[in-house]
């Protein structure tokens, strides 16, 4: 008996140990799959927190299996499930090292090509794509399985994207499905749909979509390749095609929680199409069925621009616009539609103030609440729409619309995950629901009593100074032409600036700019050449005057006293708007060395010691930089403002000094400027500094941040100063 015994002891021993390393592992490819399935289900490639658990409990089981049992059969398997899990936690040197150890420790194991398609994947995430795309070129021209080159040729695709090459990618796809089409057939399509997308090539983005249905989508996928495909059809124009697969997808049960997305893309087709006022119901229907969403958020901030752009109800606009923070204050549309309220206060507020300056009205501008009618601000109604071209009439007209170029990019699209070209052009987000409605309105008519508009007090009022109508003049001027995009309007603001205010800073700028309207917008190029030639005639130093004479092949010529003031406004702009005191005074003490000679000069020296002053806390080097101000230019007005600062400082200095050393008192002494003796190249700097833009010194005290010359060959447009509006100009340094 205990022979027996003896003998079988070991083999139960054996087998004791072998059934313990093998639930280890059991457990270890549990954990791992559980966690990889639901991380590639949620499509964001990041794992949750459950996902996370369940890696780390394969990492503790791995280990755990290379502790207890290091020379077990499954021991490269669980360096494989370490070097994953630790790339899906984001442990990515951990994940490195346990590939490596992999690779070097087990050199005849059948998963090294896989653990080198992991290594592939860790760089990627590392930044190290020249060295990943080494990597799997090496892999794809080895023999391996037809699963593992199509899941190379899949990732290598994401990698393209990853870079925007959207071409490159759009090639490994294809290689992808050919290699193992019943893999990554529909998976393939879609990544392939979406990189056409990126490219702007709607009609193949159309038909990967569509490939997508016939390979047998799980039902998520096949829902956001028919969402897809519907917005791709709709940026072809085909809205009516569009129209259709979205009522089908809004019809269907399994659907519900989406249809406020479809219905938001349903009406969005149905204003590019031209039906505004089916796309108004819409907007209108989602509001009321699902209040105080982003759903709603989305639709107000849409009817907003469709009743400022369409209809030009600006009251009614300005009002849809507020609504949006009230249904969703942190939504993705709250910021941009405050924005677009303000503009509508601001040219309420302009056109105001300068009615009553034209008018010669005294008083404070006030607006009281009153009830507001159809476009307060006074525009005729008319068909605005981009689609009134007959070209957009057939619904299956293939030519691809304009779109609003003020649309924002949402990132919650459908297939978000998989487009790594983050497209811009999606105009509703992806989003559940709990609730939803059945169906989508048939009525495409105003049918609905509206409640009158009410004004609210304009607070923008407070940002404009009525006696500056030059400057309110040029700014409304602004706002029509680049916000409201009403050239017209523009235009007659301008000219009223120019024959008003003739001399006036902002005067050049405007006489460009309608050059540029009449050219560009009007298409008027005999009313172009006439601004032009006024700009180079009448403000020969301003800053467009070079280009446009280069463009009329007019004589133009600049002097050095030109320069010395290009230079000085340049230096003024360094302090004013970059708000850098160091900078500015190099600059102001480059003005002065390079122009000894000029008017410039000695204003440049002026401010060099007003920033000192005022701006770094340092009055011993502004009152020597004064002293030398005067002893080099006595009878600049500049040094007749500071000559008695400078004396009381001497006087100062006077009567705290010893008695018995008053005959040796020093005084104080100002910076050593010498002007260099200007090399060749210097003595060229006047005809050189053509090239910058320029502005008479009695005509930019007043612009600050509104008038910033720019090189005007570099220049494609007027500079759009809206976004400054309502700013006061900071006096140009230095103060009186």
């Amino acid at each position: 008996m205990k022979k027996i015994a003896f003998i079988v002891y070991p083999v139960l021993s054996g087998f004791l140990i072998g059934c313990a390393y093998f639930n280890t592992f059991y457990n270890i490819k549990m954990y791992f799959n559980r966690a990889s399935k639901a991380t590639e289900a949620n499509k964001t490639n990041m794992p949750g927190s459950d996902e996370q658990s369940n890696y780390q409990k394969a990492v503790e089981k791995a280990i755990l299996l290379l502790e207890n049992y290091p020379d077990s059969k499954w021991a490269d398997d669980a360096l494989l499930v370490l070097g994953k899990s630790y790339y899906f936690l984001r442990d990515y040197p951990s994940s490195e090292r346990r590939l490596n150890e992999l690779i070097s420790d087990y050199p005849k194991s059948d998963l090294l090509n896989e653990a080198k398609f992991w290594q592939a994947r860790v760089k990627v995430s590392t930044s190290r794509f020249q060295e990943a795309e080494s990597d799997l070129n090496t892999l794809v021209s080895q023999k391996i399985s037809k699963k593992q080159t199509g899941e190379v040729y899949f990732f290598q695709a994401k990698l393209y994207e990853s870079r925007k090459d959207y071409k490159k990618a759009i090639e490994m796809f294809q290689n992808a499905l050919n290699v193992d089409g019943k893999t990554w057939g529909a998976r393939a399509w879609f990544a392939i749909g979406n990189d056409y997308d990126s490219l702007g090539v709607f009609d193949q983005a159309s038909s990967a979509f569509r490939q997508v249905l016939r390979n047998n989508p799980d039902p998520d996928l096949a829902f956001d390749a028919q969402f897809r495909y519907a917005r791709s059809e709709k940026e072809l124009g085909r809205f009516d095609g569009a129209v259709r697969v979205l009522e089908s997808l809004a019809r269907d049960e399994k659907n519900k929680s989406k249809v406020p997305v479809l219905r938001l893309e349903v009406a969005d087709c149905l204003d590019l199409k031209g039906d505004v006022n089916g796309a108004i119901l819409t907007y209108e229907d989602i509001i009321e069925a699902y209040p105080n969403t982003e759903y709603s958020a989305e639709a107000y901030y849409w009817l907003g621009g469709l009743y400022e752009e369409q209809k030009k109800d600006y009251e009614r606009a300005l009002d849809n616009y507020s609504q949006v923070k009230k249904q969703s204050a942190r939504g993705a549309y709250a910021d941009s539609a405050e924005i677009k309220g303000r503009d509508i206060l601001r040219l309420k507020a302009l056109r105001q103030v300068v009615g009553m300056a034209l008018r010669g009205e005294k008083g404070e501008a006030v607006e009281v609440g009153s009830i507001a009618q159809e476009d307060t601000l006074g525009r005729t109604q008319q068909d605005t729409s981009r689609y009134a071209n007959p070209q957009y009439q057939n619904p299956d007209q293939t030519a691809n619309p304009s779109r609003n170029p003020n649309r924002i990019p949402n990132a919650n699209s459908p297939g978000a995950s998989d487009n790594p070209a983050g497209r811009t052009n999606v105009s509703s987000p992806y989003r559940n629901n709990p609730t939803g409605l059945s169906s989508l309105p048939q009525d495409t008519t105003l049918n609905r009593a509206r409640p009158p508009v009410k004004i609210a007090e304009n607070p923008e009022l407070k940002s404009f100074n009525k006696e500056e109508l030059d400057k309110n003049l040029f700014l409304l001027a602004e706002l029509y032409l680049f916000r409201f995009q009403i050239p017209d309007s523009a235009l007659s603001n301008y000219r009223t600036l120019t024959e008003k205010f003739p001399k006036s800073p902002y005067a050049p700028q405007a006489v460009y700019n309608m050059g540029y309207t009449y050219e560009y917008i009007v298409r008027d190029s005999v009313r172009a050449d006439s601004c032009y030639k006024k700009l180079v005639e009448q403000y020969p130093v301003s800053p467009h005057a070079r280009g446009v004479a280069k463009r009329l092949r007019v004589n133009y010529t600049i002097s050095e006293e030109d320069s010395a003031w290009t230079a000085f406004h340049d230096a003024e702009r360094t302090f004013l708007e970059e708000n850098n005191p160091q900078k500015a005074v190099k600059a102001y003490l480059d003005v002065w060395a390079h122009f000894p000679k000029t008017q410039a000069a000695p204003k440049a020296l002026y401010s060099t010691g007003w920033v000192y002053e005022n701006a770094m806390n340092a009055p011993t080097e502004a009152y020597a930089l004064y002293d030398s101000l005067i002893s080099r230019y006595p009878n600049s007005t500049y040094s007749q403002k500071v000559k008695a600062k400078v004396e009381a400082v001497k006087t100062e200095k006077l009567k705290k000094a010893q008695p018995e050393k008053k005959e040796t008192e020093s005084k104080t002494q100002a910076p050593e400027l010498k002007p260099p003796v200007k090399p060749e190249q210097d003595q060229q700097r006047a005809a050189a500094d053509s090239t910058r833009t320029a502005a008479k010194p009695d005509s930019t005290e007043r612009i600050g941040k509104e008038n910033v010359p720019q090189e005007p060959e570099k220049r494609t447009g007027p500079a759009d100063t809206t976004g400054r509006a309502g700013t006061r100009n900071k006096p140009t340094v230095p103060v009186d």
